[in-house]
């Protein structure tokens, strides 16, 4: 079952994450399109698919029957294949400013393509958000919550408080132990982009300056 709209309220966005939660073999999602008008008039449309949680995926058995993780190129291949090459250069932007800092990039499995940058900073390991094959980037407020700076309610609102600092976005503070999505094409525009980049800079050195602290 699909649900589309120009705008997706949030109490309609638990209902659909539940719902698909629980559904199986059963799926259902919400498509939420909005309109966005720039320079010279120009305007685009930037869909944004609501419900596809780590915790569907699971609940579904999505995993079973595919032997070996996803890699680099298998993720690449699919993302170019499903949004294009925009949203595939985006990713691989993310990545080349990511690889030098991260201890490690994981690669998922399953029938979704998902990859996630891992750093370590004394002996903690910190996943700073997934990035899926279906053009999203998932925020990872729910495991952050565990680990220090962002254990802390405030610290994570300052994050959710960046984030929406990227035109497009708008993730509600009721999300803040949450995985909520930001679309990928969002991150198309170089402004925009730097923004999310400097968000993820400023949290990786929060982390540092905090855990030396202790």
């Amino acid at each position: 079952m699909l649900i589309i709209a120009d705008t997706i309220p949030r109490e309609l966005q638990r209902i659909i994450e539940f719902l698909n939660e629980q559904m199986t073999p059963a799926e259902i999602l919400g498509l939420e399109i909005k309109q966005f008008i720039g320079q010279d008039n120009i305007k685009t449309l930037v869909p944004r698919v609501i419900g596809q949680t780590t915790t569907a995926d699971a609940t579904k058995g999505v995993n079973k029957g595919k032997d070996s993780n996803w890699t680099e190129e298998t993720f690449f291949t699919q993302l170019t294949a499903q949004r294009g090459v925009g949203e595939a250069e985006v990713v691989r932007q993310l990545l080349n400013w990511l690889k030098p800092q991260m201890t490690r990039i994981w690669y998922g499995s399953g029938r979704r393509g998902s990859m996630v940058p891992v750093f370590t900073h004394l002996g903690v390991e910190y996943f700073l958000f997934a990035l899926w094959t279906t053009g999203t980037v998932e925020v990872y407020f729910q495991w952050h919550k565990y680990k220090p700076p962002f254990n802390s309610e405030q610290k994570r609102m300052e994050l959710l408080n960046r984030l929406n600092q990227i035109k497009g976005v708008s993730i509600s503070p009721d999300k803040i132990s949450a995985r909520p999505n930001i679309p990928l094409s969002l991150l198309a525009d170089k402004k925009e982009y730097q923004k999310f980049v400097d968000t993820y800079k400023w949290f990786i050195d929060e982390v540092k300056i905090t855990r030396s602290d202790i």
